[in-house]
């Protein structure tokens, strides 16, 4: 399975963006996508950047990703939802062929509070591994522009949220922090010198 966000300018300035799912067929070959329903996708409002990670308390994977839904603390904050696992089982992958007929039902995503900030926060990476929740964010202290910030998932709370430093944080922008499985190595993207 595959989440992935489709955007649509509303203007010259204005942006609107959802979440849409995918699939592999047993095949191998990807299904025709479908918007995600509400409560995930809001009318009017944009749900973008997703990311799945395995939450060892909620013993199933979780979808996380960034919106400025209403219930926030403005602009765009972090929300999280389990996914329902019986849905997400290969038994149930569509023959070849056919399209994804039915979505599960989606619960209703929780603010990440504690997390976030008046400010932008979004870029969410959940690191299964080391249950440790990496996101970017303009409103914590740091270096400027967006820096990479993390916090590890204890039982249904997250620490306080922890600066990445100077190395993977700059002056510029640094988002879509990504740790490898590993733990020692991953990705991230930076509009810093020598990004041009």
């Amino acid at each position: 399975y595959l989440f992935f966000t489709i955007c649509k300018n509303l203007n010259a300035t204005d942006i609107r963006c959802e979440l849409w799912l995918t699939a592999l067929d047993r095949r191998g070959r990807w299904l025709p996508a479908l918007r995600l329903p509400e409560p995930v996708n809001l009318k009017d409002y944009t749900s973008t950047q997703p990311a799945v990670g395995y939450d060892s308390a909620a013993m199933a994977p979780v979808l996380w990703f960034a919106s400025d839904r209403p219930g926030g603390k403005g602009k765009l904050d972090l929300w999280s939802l389990p996914l329902d696992t019986n849905f997400f089982c290969p038994c149930n992958l569509p023959l070849p062929g056919k399209k994804i007929t039915r979505l599960p039902k989606f619960a209703s995503p929780s603010n990440a509070a504690a997390l976030n900030t008046p400010e932008n926060d979004g870029t969410p990476f959940f690191h299964t591994q080391g249950q440790q929740l990496y996101f970017s964010s303009e409103g914590w202290p740091g270096l400027g522009g967006y820096d990479i910030f993390s916090s590890k998932k204890t039982g249904a709370t997250f620490t306080a949220p922890n600066n990445a430093g100077a190395g993977l944080n700059t002056s510029y922008n640094d988002l879509y922090f990504a740790l490898r499985p590993d733990g020692r190595t991953g990705y991230l993207s930076s509009n810093r010198y020598g990004s041009y």
